[in-house]
């Protein structure tokens, strides 16, 4: 079974049965502290074994002993390092303040859960990771969080908080898309009417020199009136010149 690394769980959980958890919990969560006793209890049983068939060889059995418990001491020392505890549940150490920030404002959010300890921690650190991208607005594609949110109530894991976080950023999501919209049609609204207003000033221009052009003509055809009228009135005396020969 391939899982995701993120979250490990796919929309298809929702389709089966508590046994089927059951099975995944065994072979896909990590083993608790009770398996390990076993497995370390098997080494137990592998080593005496080996003292009966290596007859007096009892020494040399012993320090291979302490060898692997040397080995297995330094193995699980070193997962320790990277594992702590919140609340009786064992998680991954560089999500455990997240871990403590949702159980301090939500309580056990895996009260309700039915799996084992190990499989409970195991869908928490699905719901941290999810709530850090969620603060983050690390989120590309609200869908295949709804999907992951689908898997988490399934094994009664509480996020109705985290879907509320989820439908605020879609509505944070689509306000901001309405203004990005709205804001480019004003843009265009506004360059349109710039080159409205800029046609508006170019006419006036046009039209206060088309103004001086009928100003300065109108004055030259009040000149050419008044020469007109002035040769008339000379013509008229000449004609009544006696000595006037047509």
């Amino acid at each position: 079974m391939k899982l995701n690394p993120d979250y490990a769980v796919t929309p298809a959980i929702k389709y089966v049965s508590d046994e089927y958890l059951e099975d995944f919990e065994k072979e896909v969560l990590p083993a608790d502290e009770d398996t390990q006793m076993l497995l370390h209890d098997d080494g137990d049983i592998g080593s005496g074994g080996g003292s009966d068939v290596g007859g007096g060889d009892g020494g040399s059995v012993k320090q291979e002993e302490c060898e692997l418990d040397e080995d297995a001491s330094l193995i699980s020392d070193s997962h320790q390092r990277g594992v702590a505890r919140v609340r009786g549940y064992k998680v991954n150490r560089s999500i455990a303040p997240t871990l403590e920030h949702i159980f301090k404002e939500h309580g056990d959010i895996a009260a309700r859960c039915k799996l084992s300890s190990s499989g409970k921690a195991f869908f928490l650190e699905s719901v941290c990771k999810l709530f850090r991208q969620i603060q983050t607005n690390d989120i590309e594609k609200l869908s295949e969080v709804k999907a992951v949110l689908s898997d988490l109530k399934t094994v009664k894991i509480d996020v109705a908080w985290l879907e509320a976080l989820l439908e605020a950023i879609r509505k944070k999501k689509e306000a901001n898309k309405q203004y990005c919209l709205s804001l480019e049609v004003k843009i265009g609204i506004m360059r349109a009417k710039n080159s409205f207003e800029i046609d508006v000033r170019r006419g006036r221009a046009e039209l206060a020199a088309l103004r001086e052009q009928i100003k300065e003509a109108q004055k030259g055809a009040d000149a050419m009136r008044l020469v007109e009228k002035y040769l008339d009135d000379t013509c008229k005396d000449l004609e009544a010149d006696p000595y006037l020969v047509i």
